[in-house]
C-alpha cells in the first residue's frame, strides 16, 4: 500500500508545479509579474547609441545690389528693420554697396536667406529720392566651402 501513496504525493507535487497559481508554486511567475520583469529588463537596458553629430545645413549669403534710386538713409533703415542691424553696421553695408556694387547683408541657412531676400524686395521705394520706383535688388548665393 505504500506504493500508491507515493504515487498520489507525486501527482500532487506535479499538479502544484504545473499550476498557474503563484501561491501554490512560488517558482511560477504570473502574467502580471512577468510583464513587470520584462518592463524592468527593458528599462535597465542601455539606450542604443545615437549619432550625436548634427548635419550642418549649407550657408547662403544675402546680397544687396547697388542702384542710383536709394539713399544711404534708406539702406540703413532697411538693415535695421529687416535684419536688426545697428546703425553703424547698416552704414557699413550702405557704404560697401555704394563702393563695391554689392554687399553681404547676412549669412544664414537657405530658407532664412530666401525670407530676408524677399523682405528686402518688399521694403518699398525710397521716399527721399523722387526717381525711386521700388525696392532694392537682392539675391542669395551659396557660401563657398573653404577646405
Amino acid at each position: 500500500m505504500d506504493e500508491p501513496r507515493q504515487t498520489m504525493e507525486s501527482q500532487t507535487n506535479f499538479s502544484a508545479q504545473n499550476s498557474n497559481d503563484p501561491a501554490a508554486n512560488p517558482g511560477i511567475v504570473g502574467a502580471e509579474e512577468h510583464a513587470a520583469q520584462v518592463a524592468t529588463q527593458v528599462a535597465t537596458r542601455p539606450a542604443p547609441k545615437r549619432d550625436t553629430k548634427r548635419k550642418r545645413q549649407p550657408k547662403y549669403n544675402v546680397l544687396l545690389w547697388d542702384d542710383d534710386q536709394h539713399s544711404y538713409e534708406y539702406v540703413i533703415e532697411m538693415m535695421q528693420k529687416v535684419f536688426g542691424h545697428s546703425t553703424g553696421k547698416g552704414l557699413r553695408i550702405a557704404f560697401e554697396v555704394d563702393k563695391q556694387g554689392v554687399a553681404v547683408c547676412l549669412t544664414t541657412t537657405m530658407e532664412h536667406a530666401e525670407l530676408k531676400c524677399q523682405q528686402i524686395r518688399s521694403f518699398g521705394r525710397d521716399a527721399l529720392i523722387a526717381t525711386s520706383v521700388g525696392s532694392m535688388k537682392s539675391t542669395i548665393e551659396p557660401v563657398e566651402a573653404t577646405g
